[in-house]
């Protein structure tokens, strides 16, 4: 699907406009880029109306607009902001580079935890001592194997629940 290129009116947008039609040629669907550079436009009308370049000071302070969103969607915003500035460099080479930014990094959320022997022997003994089920009479041991799995592999929950351990070669193996 194509993407009608936007309409710009800052103080750039001849070059914007070229980079928007150069971008319409190679086909599939624009339409993040396009937003994205549209809203860069109207940034530039209203605190850069006279620049003719832009600079690492001017793509800082525009970064700086989105810089509350989370890290995925500022990295779409930069990247859209780095592909404009790739094009516009052959124009003024005082254009802003992606090389002089810092990448955006989102807060550590994972903290791995290191279980203690203590704790281990305490998780298998643990789920040998769960209750039996009817429905599934080998339970106390599925969960001790799946957890010594776990542990001692490096698997992760999703490998050891897909974990398959029939013949592949029929029952007469």
């Amino acid at each position: 699907m194509m993407t009608t290129p936007p309409v710009f009116d800052g103080p750039l947008a001849a070059w914007f406009d070229r980079f928007a039609q150069q971008m319409a040629t190679t086909g599939g669907d624009h339409t993040s880029l396009f937003t994205t550079i549209r809203r860069l436009d109207r940034f530039l009308v209203k605190q850069h109306p006279d620049t003719m370049v832009l600079s690492q000071e001017i793509v800082t302070e525009w970064f700086a607009t989105f810089s509350h969103l989370k890290p995925t969607s500022q990295a779409r915003y930069r990247w859209s902001t780095f592909q404009l500035c790739k094009h516009l460099r052959g124009h003024d080479p005082k254009t802003a580079t992606a090389e002089q930014f810092e990448p955006v990094r989102g807060p550590q959320t994972f903290r791995p935890y290191i279980y203690s022997i203590e704790e281990i022997s305490l998780l298998l003994t643990t789920a040998r001592s769960s209750p039996l089920r009817t429905t599934d009479p080998l339970r106390p041991w599925t969960l001790e194997l799946v957890l010594a799995l776990l542990y001692t592999t490096g698997l992760r929950i999703g490998e050891v629940v897909r974990f398959d351990v029939s013949c592949p070669f029929g029952s007469d193996a």
